[in-house]
């Protein structure tokens, strides 16, 4: 089997639920059209930083049946007033499954999140290697999961986990929340916009820090690069995979290391920057590289921290003089930037690639992967759904003070 072109990419958000001005809303697709576009209307929240999700479905009246991924691999079709009974499930993959987790106790949860690992280590073995005790087995958890996880609830199609969490989104005032999923190019009119679509949304212990990370395989070569030295960015204009019709295409995405807190007369700053740019290191100019990257999804006003540059003269005086100290004119609360829009490089993926960025084709080829719009793009419906670590109620793990320095030069969120 040829290697994967690339790794299918993948979001974690973590914060407050946020959702839109119309939470539901069913639209049709045109006047004309017979075809309608159900949506919910929600995301993540970090602060003033916020991300909003891809949970809708197309439809209409006169279509009664879908397709769902089975757990033999092959599609079969089933009517779409069915797909919430539980033979259905039994038929249906795990990797196509949407799970709502809405349990606030969390010793329960790592329990039975125990209990569904034991599972999966019989239920995703090979065919050939599956036994009957593994069948007894995989049943036998079931049994128990569904007895302690009274609060987690998965679904088989889209629109039904649209209409539970639409009527359980009271349920979430006040707690932290985790969504994990897939990432999806949605290529049009020359722009590439991400969808973030979720197979995991659940309640999380307060103590977990907030994220809106995204984790993609960029391809780029040497006229993908701009160093912007005066705004103090260096810009990839690259590309990122996803599947069409079965194949592997590639869409152009625009990512960012942003070095603004970088101070170039201190030597250790200027160290971690050439480290953070050699995550797109080019070893042979006639080829098209790629490279695993973790990114901070930047969508809202950045919080500023207030110094001497936010000062008048007049003020500066007086703090010369000694008539004032910083302190006095801090403003109350928090002081917020302009609005951006931005995929922000927080660190190079070197746990799958060891040693940094590959060389994966030749640079003139790149046509041959390319889509010009997303009007015939198939999603890939057999990737698998993250389940929870079974350490993710531990506590933090406290930073080194490089780990610390690199989150303040290139973590900004």
């Amino acid at each position: 089997m040829a290697e994967k072109l690339f790794k299918n990419g993948r979001f974690d958000f973590i914060g407050e639920l946020t959702q839109g001005k119309e939470i539901l809303s069913v639209k049709k697709l045109s006047d004309a059209s017979k075809w309608s576009r159900t949506k919910l209307n929600i995301g993540v929240k970090d602060d003033s930083n916020a991300q909003f999700v891809t949970m809708e479905y197309i439809h209409t009246d006169t279509v009664k049946t879908c397709k769902l991924l089975g757990k033999d691999g092959e599609m079969f079709d089933i009517n779409l007033a069915d797909t919430n009974l539980p033979s259905t499930f039994e038929k249906t993959s795990d990797f196509v499954k949407i799970i709502i987790d809405l349990e606030t106790d969390f010793d329960k949860k790592k329990e039975y999140t125990k209990l569904i690992y034991k599972k999966h280590a019989h239920e995703f073995k090979k065919a050939e290697d599956k036994t009957p005790e593994d069948e007894v087995a995989i049943k036998d958890y079931d049994e128990q999961i569904r007895a302690v996880a009274t609060n987690r609830v998965e679904f088989c199609h889209i629109k039904d986990a649209i209409t539970f969490l639409n009527q359980a989104l009271p349920l979430f005032k006040g707690y932290k929340i985790r969504a994990t999923g897939n990432i999806k190019s949605n290529y049009y009119d020359g722009k590439n916009n991400l969808q973030y679509v979720p197979n995991y949304i659940e309640i999380v212990p307060v103590s977990y820090e907030n994220q809106l990370k995204a984790y993609l395989d960029i391809f780029y070569e040497k006229d993908s690069i701009d160093d912007d030295k005066k705004m103090k960015k260096f810009i990839v204009n690259g590309y990122v995979g996803d599947r069409v019709k079965r194949a592997d295409k590639l869409y152009p995405l625009t990512v960012v290391i942003d070095y603004t807190n970088v101070d170039e007369e201190i030597p250790e700053h200027v160290m971690l920057l050439d480290f953070m740019k050699d995550t797109f290191k080019i070893t042979d100019k006639k080829q098209m590289h790629k490279m695993g990257v973790e990114i901070n999804i930047i969508n809202g006003s950045e919080k500023l921290e207030f110094d001497e540059s936010k000062l008048t003269d007049q003020q500066k005086l007086a703090i010369t003089f000694g008539k004032n100290k910083l302190s006095d004119f801090a403003p109350k609360g928090n002081i917020y930037g302009d609005r951006i829009t931005e995929l922000r490089v927080s660190n190079g993926d070197l746990k799958n690639y060891p040693n940094g960025s590959v060389e994966v084709f030749k640079a003139i080829d790149i046509t041959d992967y390319l889509v010009a719009d997303d009007s015939d793009k198939k999603a890939d419906t057999t990737k698998k759904a993250d389940a929870v670590k079974d350490d993710d109620t531990e506590k933090p793990v406290e930073l080194t003070e490089q780990e610390i320095l690199m989150k303040k030069l290139f973590n900004s969120k």
